[in-house]
């Protein structure tokens, strides 16, 4: 196997000590060896911190940070920081990888002249699951195209999120996490990145293990926080659009930011407590003068825009 060079594998930690051991194995067994592994502690009270050091003392790749809480991205940050790989790759602290992940994707990279590397993932909710190393469809773009796609919902199988990618360094080392936003900072990290990216691929290949749970925080019940975050996560990219993106593009990420927020306005609307929530998507809406030319012939969301807005 040809080494081309170092990978730094960012993990932030909080809490996760029933998962951890799980993660930290699924990324030391990478067919693919000449790595790093930063375990970022985030402040863990749960046994978390010394399962961090135990790993440490068994394999010298493995990096030990241990930090005030702060949050993930905060985490991700003093990651990228300690980094010594020409490599960046990130995995979360409850979910695992198959050994041949990593290879794959630097194989694509160096094979191909990329900036970054995309895989599939599966949502798994227990032990139950097969790697295989079953030959799958390698599909380049440019990293601008691929973005689009995402936002134009066209790519349902990446989605935003950023631990199924391994990105080049110099590509993203002027992007850093939103310290604060808990919710979705892998959709302004991925789309800056992948606008970075001159070329990239898309390996359509199941390499990543989302462990689905109830603490995962894309089943934590909507609230104001999650709400200010998304509202963030829109702000940023209807004005990060705004100035590099083309009219057609500029639409798209405007359907796209209606149309989420549609959603979320239609739970709201369900419960009374979530009032605040509400109030804070209607008046984004109507303070963006997100509309119905925004929604364009999409009927399901033209109904919520006329119940839940006007």
């Amino acid at each position: 196997m040809m080494d081309y060079g170092l990978i730094s594998i960012i993990v932030p930690i909080y809490n996760v000590s029933k998962y951890l051991d799980k993660c930290v194995e699924s990324i030391l067994n990478q067919n693919y060896k000449n790595i790093e592994l930063i375990l970022v502690d985030d402040g863990s009270t749960d046994g978390s911190k010394k399962k961090c050091d135990d790993w440490a003392q068994k394999d010298t790749r493995v990096v030990v940070i241990h930090k005030e809480n702060g949050g993930s991205a905060d985490s991700r940050n003093v990651g990228m920081e300690a980094a010594k790989g020409d490599y960046i790759g990130f995995v979360d602290s409850d979910d695992w990888i198959a050994p041949e992940m990593y290879e794959k994707l630097m194989d694509a990279i160096q094979e191909r002249n990329l900036d970054m590397s995309v895989c599939f993932f599966k949502a798994v909710s227990d032990e139950n699951y097969e790697f295989n190393n079953t030959e799958y469809p390698t599909t380049e773009y440019t990293g601008r195209d691929f973005a689009n796609l995402i936002i134009a919902e066209k790519k349902p199988r990446i989605s935003y999120a950023i631990w199924k990618c391994l990105y080049k360094r110099e590509v993203i080392k002027d992007i850093k996490f939103y310290k604060g936003v808990h919710y979705n900072e892998d959709a302004v990290f991925l789309i800056e990145s992948l606008w970075n990216a001159k070329k990239m691929a898309f390996i359509d290949a199941p390499m990543y293990y989302y462990r689905v749970h109830g603490s995962s925080i894309s089943n934590i019940d909507i609230s104001e926080k999650r709400i200010k975050d998304i509202l963030f996560k829109c702000q940023w990219l209807l004005n990060y659009y705004e100035k590099n993106a083309n009219d057609s593009e500029i639409k798209k990420v405007r359907k796209c930011v209606i149309n989420e927020l549609l959603s979320y306005l239609r739970l709201a609307s369900k419960q009374k407590s979530l009032n605040k929530c509400e109030v804070l998507i209607k008046k984004y809406i109507n303070d963006n003068k997100l509309g119905v030319k925004d929604i364009r012939f999409d009927i399901k969301n033209l109904l919520k825009y006329i119940f839940f807005v006007l």
